[in-house]
């Protein structure tokens, strides 16, 4: 019987409930300026949806992380890996 990887399910968990709380609160945001149209005429609040869309966007990034942490390889092959 194999030994479970504890801090790989620590970390996964950790990062689940990231990604959770990441997309939940930036669907949030997106929802907001798309119903308010007084939202987008202020320079503070187009740098707010900037960042909001720079977080959606990585945390897109967080399930192949979490496979290569838990796996130890690398999901997309060797030549995205060296790209």
């Amino acid at each position: 019987m194999a030994v479970p990887n504890t801090y790989g399910l620590i970390f996964a968990c950790v990062c689940g409930v990231i990604m959770g709380i990441g997309l939940c609160a930036n669907l949030l945001v997106f929802s907001l300026f798309a119903k308010n149209n007084t939202l987008r005429k202020n320079r503070l609040d187009i740098l707010l949806l900037s960042m909001t869309l720079a977080d959606f966007l990585t945390l897109l990034l967080i399930p192949l992380t979490l496979h290569s942490a838990v796996s130890h390889s690398w999901p997309l092959g060797e030549t995205s890996c060296k790209v």
